[in-house]
C-alpha cells in the first residue's frame, strides 16, 4: 500500500508540474536555437531579420495540452525569444522571406524540421528556423520536376492539360488567370483492396505561373498500381473539372 501511495504521489507531481517543466524546456530550446544561429557559418551580427516557419510540439512528460507550448503557437514562439533570451532580432518581412524561399528553391537542397541539421537557414543577414519544412520541401521538389516538363502534346486534354511521365503528373493551362488556380486541386489514388490515398493540393504548393501559363507537377507512386482521379473542386460545394487518368471523363463526383 505504501509503495502504491508513493508511486501515485510521484506521478501526481509529474503531471502537476508539467506546465513549469514545459516552460523551462521551451526557454532552454529558444536559447539553444539562438546559440545555433550564432554558431552558423553564415552568421554576421545582430539584430538580425528573423522568421520561424510552422509550429512544433516538444512535449515534456505529463504535458498533453499543445496550447501550453510556446513553439506550438504563432505569437508565443517569438515572445519566448524576446523575453527569455538575449537574441536580438527584427521580424522578417514577407518580401525578405520570399527572397529566401527563392534562394532555397534554386539551391535545391531539402530542409529538415527543427532540430534537424538543415533546419536553420541564414542567407544575406536573414535567418529562418523551420519547425515544419513540408511546404518548402514541396516547392523544392516541384521545381525539380518542372524543369523536366514534357515537351510534347498532352496525354489528356482537359481544363488543365495533363502529362504523365516517370511517375510524375504534370498540369498545364495556357491563358491561365488567378481564378483558374484559386481553388484546390484533388488527386486521389485508389489501389486494389486498400484505402484511397489523398494527395490534394493547392496550386501554390505544387506549381508556378509563367506569364499567362500555369504549370504544376506532383510525384506519385507507381501509376500502374492505382486508379487515379484528379481535378479541381470547391470543397463541400462542387467539382469544377475532373479527369480519370485511365479514362477521360467529366463526372461531378470525386
Amino acid at each position: 500500500v505504501v509503495c502504491i501511495i508513493v508511486i501515485s504521489i510521484y506521478y501526481i507531481n509529474i503531471f502537476l508540474n508539467a506546465n513549469i517543466r514545459q516552460t523551462k524546456s521551451d526557454i532552454n530550446r529558444a536559447n539553444m536555437i539562438a546559440e545555433r544561429i550564432r554558431m552558423h557559418r553564415d552568421y554576421v551580427n545582430e539584430p538580425i531579420k528573423f522568421r520561424i516557419v510552422g509550429t512544433g510540439k516538444f512535449n515534456v512528460l505529463g504535458m498533453k495540452q499543445n496550447f501550453n507550448q510556446a513553439f506550438f503557437l504563432n505569437k508565443p514562439k517569438y515572445n519566448i525569444f524576446k523575453n527569455f533570451t538575449d537574441f536580438s532580432f527584427d521580424m522578417m518581412s514577407d518580401k525578405d522571406y520570399a527572397d529566401i524561399i527563392e534562394y532555397l528553391i534554386n539551391k535545391g537542397e531539402y530542409i529538415d524540421d527543427y532540430p534537424g541539421r538543415n533546419s536553420i537557414i541564414i542567407h544575406e543577414g536573414k535567418v529562418v528556423v523551420f519547425l515544419n519544412s513540408f511546404d518548402i520541401n514541396a516547392l523544392i521538389e516541384t521545381n525539380k520536376y518542372l524543369k523536366l516538363f514534357p515537351q510534347r502534346n498532352p496525354d489528356i486534354k482537359s481544363t488543365f492539360n495533363l502529362y504523365v511521365q516517370d511517375n510524375v503528373i504534370f498540369y498545364e493551362k495556357n491563358l491561365c488567370t488567378e481564378k483558374d488556380i484559386k481553388e484546390q486541386f484533388f488527386l486521389r489514388l485508389k489501389p486494389k483492396n486498400r484505402h484511397e490515398v489523398n494527395l490534394d493540393f493547392y496550386f501554390l504548393q505544387r506549381g508556378r505561373k509563367e506569364g499567362s501559363r500555369c504549370i504544376a507537377a506532383i510525384n506519385v507512386p507507381s501509376l500502374n498500381n492505382y486508379k487515379i482521379r484528379t481535378g479541381q473542386f470547391i470543397r463541400g460545394q462542387k467539382i469544377l473539372w475532373k479527369v480519370d487518368l485511365n479514362q477521360e471523363n467529366e463526372k461531378n463526383e470525386i
